[in-house]
């Protein structure tokens, strides 16, 4: 099962594809844009994957085919248009193996290995070198990919255990020690990674000895170091011997509308202007009233 920003879909032993929820943006795919409260069927068989982004949707078929649906304004379905769609369209006909959805973005791993994404660009996030959106599937690295995750960046893992990252990095999120935008992948570890999860400002991957490495925005606490703010991936924990462990390491992608750059100063000198500002008021107001009462005091009478 997989949930988006406001719907769900779940595949059945059958099959069949099914979901439900907000549909403001045809993201169900039952031909409406009416919400669903229960289950719809959207396919009858043959689906092998489903993944939701913020408001679209798409699944892989058995015969290796992409269908995507909902949300198109950045062309973040791939059908060559930026219109939404709320029934399945077909993007790719046959050898997709993966797919990833951002916010406003989608990527997909074809059996030979190769990354394809398509949508929103705006800070890099396609990879293709350029911050131009795309409404339809534009090649970014052509083979060795085996797994993809996306959120306001993207980042990917080759065959080799290798991890590229790249897209938005104003909270260091990439972990190429910078909080600079990156167009096209940078690579931030060299081996031995076999899983990566993104959330809304920071990333965490784990390595095949079973270490989880997190670093991006820590104004919550989310990478789980005990301190603040990291550009370069640190070590947070052990999750098991390595080998044939079931990694599961899922971030959440609500930091998204918020400004990096402000929970970033706000996490290193323990406060934000606003809060300064209270404080200031807090503390002079006694001042104020003092001196408005003698300022006015009445006169006695003689």
């Amino acid at each position: 099962m997989k949930k988006g920003d406001s719907h769900t879909c779940a595949i059945k032993e059958d099959g069949s594809l099914w979901c439900w929820g907000y549909n403001g943006s045809g993201q169900i795919g039952d031909g409406t844009y009416a919400d669903k409260t229960t289950p719809v069927q959207i396919m009858p068989s043959g689906v092998s994957a489903v993944a939701l982004g913020h408001s679209h949707t798409c699944a892989i078929k058995q015969d290796g085919s992409l269908w995507c649906w909902g949300r198109n304004s950045y062309g973040q379905l791939g059908d060559g248009t930026n219109t939404d769609k709320n029934t399945p369209v077909q993007i790719m006909s046959s050898g997709v193996s993966a797919v990833a959805l951002g916010t406003y973005h989608t990527c997909a791993v074809k059996q030979d290995g190769s990354l394809w994404c398509w949508g929103a660009n705006y800070y890099g996030q396609l990879g293709d070198g350029t911050n131009t959106g795309k409404n339809a599937p534009v090649p970014i690295i052509p083979s060795g990919v085996v797994s993809v995750a996306l959120g306001d960046h993207t980042c990917a893992i080759k065959q080799d255990g290798s991890l590229w990252c790249w897209g938005r990095n104003d909270s260091g999120q990439l972990g190429d020690g910078t909080n600079t935008d990156k167009n096209a992948p940078v690579q931030i570890m060299s081996s031995g990674v076999v899983a990566v999860s993104l959330g809304g400002a920071h990333t965490c991957a784990v390595k095949q000895d079973g270490s989880l490495w997190c670093w991006g925005n820590n104004y919550s606490g989310q990478l789980g170091d005990g301190t603040a703010w990291r550009e370069s991936p640190t070590y947070i924990m052990n999750l098991g011997s390595g080998g044939s462990a079931p990694y599961i390491v899922k971030i959440s992608g609500e930091f998204e509308q918020i400004s990096g750059k402000k929970i970033r100063e706000q996490g290193k000198f323990g406060c934000s202007s606003a809060n300064f500002a209270y404080s200031f008021i807090y503390l002079m107001l006694p001042v104020f009233i003092l001196f408005a009462l003698r300022k006015f005091k009445p006169k006695s009478n003689k």
